[in-house]
């Protein structure tokens, strides 16, 4: 879908288009699903992020004032899933072993993930943001409420420590 369609339907979604809002779901739910994946390393939650999401959006899409900003605020919404999944996660006491992904491990051995897990929270944010999500620094600032340079020195340094982690391992 092209930026104008994509502003068009956001338009109509706005006005209450529940077909318009379908198809920026049908445009970003792939995307959704992959960082929701990456961020929550298991399918069913992954699933469960993105249709609670989805759901926040569809009663919220009158929040969106600039159409070119849904995309961010979308992938907001879906971090604040995956961060409230983790929390009840935490609450409920599961350990990471408990929720292992058969997805993750059959990827590279679970290289990838080993690896994400030496970041801390907000690094893997910004680097799922960034890589998965194809977001730029100016996106993934609005969203974490940080400075652009930030984001962009926290990115860096971020991929030189798993840079590092990859020649050790």
């Amino acid at each position: 879908m092209n930026n104008d369609r994509i502003k068009q339907c956001v338009h109509n979604a706005v006005r209450g288009d529940a077909s318009a809002f379908g198809e920026l779901y049908e445009e970003y739910a792939t995307g959704m699903y992959k960082f929701a994946l990456w961020y929550l390393k298991n399918p069913h939650d992954a699933e469960d992020a993105v249709q609670s999401c989805a759901l926040k959006a569809y009663r919220n899409i009158a929040c969106v004032k600039k159409p070119e900003s849904f995309r961010s605020w979308l992938f907001q919404i879906l971090a604040n899933a995956c961060k409230d999944m983790i929390r009840n996660r935490a609450r409920e006491d599961l350990t990471v072993d408990e929720i292992d992904s058969p997805v993750f491990d059959s990827y590279e051995d679970g290289t990838v993930t080993r690896l994400l897990s030496n970041l801390s929270e907000e690094e893997r944010r910004i680097v799922t943001l960034s890589v998965l999500g194809e977001f730029n620094s100016r996106e993934i600032s609005r969203m974490l409420g940080v400075n652009e340079n930030t984001v962009r020195s926290k990115l860096s340094r971020s991929l030189k420590k798993l840079r590092e982690l990859c020649e050790t391992a």
